[in-house]
């Protein structure tokens, strides 16, 4: 059996429940139902980190998930566009979406997110993830890069989209310490998609690439078009996912 997981935790500071979390969340029943999948959501804290987005690392760390196959965590920010079983792919450890055009996300209002910016995000001394895992993990670490697209300056799987197979949970239950992405965070003020990202390198885990199209990001939206087979509303006011799909 697989199951399509979902969860919801405030940011700090923030007073009651979005409304667009439930659009989220019947988005993610309904696909669930088309396919022929189990469907959880929750609102617990598992994972008890500083930050909420670590609260998807649950679908490693709590043993009760082991009885399903595949597991496909999706934001509560998504809004799924296709009948296509995503469980039909076939995926080694892990499945994930790289952030196409990730290094130009001009699209993004207010971002700089020039070479300067990733040379910082991965180097500097201080924050950057790249120095953090020579600092903690091996000091020869090398950051790598998409084979789905080669073209692409580096490899960066977004988290907002993840399909776990069983073995690959048990594999990263068994090598990640369920309190260390706390320090990271800590260390680096990033989040989830950098520390599996660095974690995944660091250990070597089967990433079965999926196409951008299994998680279309806002900054890869076309002027007419931003329908993914699951479209994604990252870094930006949530309320539009009201008008997705009008």
């Amino acid at each position: 059996m697989n199951l399509v997981y979902q969860y919801y935790l405030p940011y700090p500071g923030e007073i009651g429940k979005p409304d667009w979390v439930e659009i989220g969340k019947k988005s993610a029943e309904k696909y669930s139902k088309e396919i022929g999948a189990e469907y959880i959501y929750s609102e617990e804290k598992y994972m008890n980190s500083v930050l909420n987005v670590f609260e998807s690392f649950r679908l490693f760390f709590d043993e009760s998930f082991d009885c399903y196959d595949k597991i496909l965590l999706l934001d509560i920010d998504t809004i799924v566009n296709t009948k296509d079983n995503i469980f039909d792919i076939e995926i080694e450890d892990v499945g994930m979406v790289h952030e196409l055009g990730v290094y130009n996300r001009s699209a993004v209002p207010g971002a700089t997110f020039t070479p300067k910016f990733w040379d910082n995000y991965f180097n500097n001394p201080h924050t950057g993830v790249s120095s953090y895992a020579k600092k903690f993990l091996d000091e020869k670490f090398k950051w790598k890069k998409s084979k789905l697209y080669p073209n692409e300056k580096f490899a960066l799987y977004n988290g907002g989209v993840q399909v776990w197979s069983k073995e690959g949970r048990i594999k990263a239950r068994s090598l990640f310490d369920s309190k260390k992405h706390d320090h990271f965070h800590k260390e680096t003020r990033k989040g989830e998609t950098a520390y599996l990202n660095m974690m995944f390198f660091h250990h070597g885990f089967k990433i079965t690439e999926l196409e951008n199209d299994w998680n279309r990001l806002n900054f890869q939206w076309s002027e007419n078009n931003h329908f993914g087979k699951i479209t994604h509303f990252n870094d930006i006011i949530k309320d539009k996912m009201y008008n997705h799909g009008k």
